[in-house]
């Protein structure tokens, strides 16, 4: 077998599931190959995406420096990066994504020729995407001068994005949502003229003089910030934008009037910020796909924007305005008040231990408001990014649950939201109430390609009076639960003193953002809801 595998160029046996025991021979024969008489590999590329592969990656790989292409991804690796990838000075592309790996990316890496710390293909696989990376981003990455895409969105990274990425005059695309660091976006990202691709969550604030350079960005999605608030960034040059996303950055202002003319521009979502002022009549008339709720806007009842559901217009006005005009549109006056609510989300109605939850079946996509016969409804925002043309569901299935519990039946559905989603309860009976959230984890199970790596984390606003409270952050459904495919309960107590309840779940950015098999693996995802009398007691 050495005498042959030396010889070897390629090593392609992705997606081998049940021949992991070969695999790992041939890569240590290999490895050892090495060290033999005649030995020195011919190895360029090797594929072991998708095979279950369990342990750490071994130092010798650093010895196979004919390595050109390595694709690990989609296995159950853990450990550390080994520093001797640095000695593979031909590796132009690894992806290690959709691993369990942990500790820092070592600063060697900056000394190989990688044009890719990301690969994309038809099933959107991504390098260190969805890991447990941590430390800070070495600066020795600003070495890699011909790198293309840099993604390592969904880990644990600290510090901030290294001003060394200046040399990366090469790069289309960058995406660090999610990834754990924070700090100012640096200002050096304005000399990065080939930029395409822009994505990137829950940093301090951006540094906006860099918008002064005349990029050629097509998708920039800026969310989360933490900083002060700032004025909208000055965008006019970027005439191919066609998504922009800049959600939850405290942005003060009013719309720019070049919005109108970005004419590619497909994606706007706004959502989440301080705009104020009035939202121009052809965003009112053309409004698909913009997303402007949650803002400060006014007069939105007087021009009549409030009754044309191109767009989400919940949160678009103060929350006089909205509590107005909900109670005008969408249920007469309240002749009865109710005292429980019980919401299967995403199913049909089903009675349990004699308790009848209603059914939840619209499909409720973007953009719509859809209210029940009694007295709920709820809202859905935002669209499931990089899709790949295949139809999404904003309700998700899976049949395929065997926990003992009388609720299994409400486990089976759920609704999901790419952002927001929110419900809400009025005619209620002023009272203390405690609200059961229903959860499990039914899209990120192990019969998928994703094989259990991805973390959907999302946070829950209660809200009852004028304003909103953040009642549980960063919540992970797998974790709470304690796994895939098991329920979990959050019950939530509130005084309602106005007859209204608004439940909301947002996706902050953080977890995995896009999947490899379904494009539904982040954001919010809700079972079923319960709002009954019950004692008050402390969240």
């Amino acid at each position: 077998m050495r005498t042959t595998l030396y010889k070897l160029r390629l090593l392609n046996m992705g997606m081998i599931l049940y021949a992991t025991s070969i695999i790992l021979f041939s890569m240590i024969t290999i490895l050892e190959a090495k060290s033999h008489e005649n030995g020195a590999t011919k190895l360029v590329y090797i594929n072991l995406y998708g095979n279950q592969l369990t342990g750490s990656i071994p130092e010798e790989t650093g010895n196979i420096t004919t390595l050109e292409r390595s694709k690990l991804q989609n296995n159950h690796l853990s450990g550390r990066i080994p520093s001797t990838l640095g000695h593979l000075v031909n590796l132009t592309s690894v992806d290690l994504s959709w691993n369990y790996l942990s500790g820092e990316i070592p600063r060697e890496l900056g000394f190989t020729k990688l044009k890719e710390l990301y690969h994309f293909s038809l099933s959107c696989i991504m390098n260190l995407e969805a890991n447990h990376l941590s430390g800070r981003l070495p600066s020795t990455l600003g070495y890699l001068v011909n790198l293309e895409i840099f993604v390592i969105n969904d880990n644990n990274f600290e510090g901030q994005i290294p001003s060394s990425i200046k040399n990366w005059l090469n790069v289309t695309s960058i995406r660090v949502q999610g990834s754990g660091l924070s700090g100012l976006l640096p200002s050096e990202i304005g000399l990065l003229t080939k930029l395409t691709k822009l994505l990137v969550c829950t940093l301090i604030s951006w540094f906006s003089s860099f918008f002064d350079f005349t990029l050629v960005l097509s998708r920039r999605i800026i969310s989360d910030l933490n900083g002060a608030s700032s004025p909208f960034p000055p965008l006019a040059n970027l005439y191919n934008m066609e998504y922009l996303i800049l959600r939850s950055c405290n942005i003060m202002d009013v719309l720019p009037s070049y919005l109108d003319v970005m004419g590619n521009l497909t994606i706007l979502f706004l959502t989440g910020n301080l705009l104020n002022g009035s939202v121009p009549e052809w965003m009112l008339e053309t409004g698909n796909n913009i997303d402007l709720s949650y803002n400060k806007f006014e007069a939105l009842l007087s021009n009549g924007c409030q009754s044309r559901l191109t767009i989400p217009i919940f949160k678009l006005c103060n929350r006089q305005e909205f509590v107005s005009f909900w109670f005008l549109q969408y249920h007469k006056p309240c002749s009865n008040y109710s005292y429980s609510l019980h919401i299967n989300c995403g199913g049909k109605e089903v009675t349990i231990s004699g308790t009848t939850f209603e059914g939840d079946v619209d499909p409720g996509e973007p953009s719509v408001f859809v209210s029940s016969k009694t007295n709920w409804g709820f809202s859905n925002t935002g669209l499931f990014l990089y899709d790949t043309g295949v139809s999404v569901d904003y309700i998700e299935l899976n049949h395929s649950l065997n926990f003992p519990t009388p609720y299994s039946e409400l486990y089976e559905s759920a609704r999901v939201s790419p952002i927001s989603l929110t419900y809400y309860a009025y005619c209620l009976g002023n009272g203390n109430y405690r609200i059961s959230l229903h959860f499990s984890e039914i899209v990120l199970t192990n019969d998928t390609k994703l094989g259990g790596h991805g973390r959907r984390v999302f946070n829950i606003y209660i809200q009852v009076t004028l304003q909103g409270k953040l009642v549980v952050k960063d919540f992970n459904i797998v974790d709470a639960a304690g796994g895939i495919l098991k329920p979990v309960i959050k019950r939530i107590p509130v005084a309602v003193t106005s007859n209204t309840v608004e439940i909301r779940f947002y996706w902050a950015g953080k977890g995995t953002f896009l999947t490899i098999e379904n494009n539904t693996g982040y954001g919010p995802l809700i079972s079923a809801i319960s709002i009954e009398l019950g004692r008050l007691v402390a969240i």
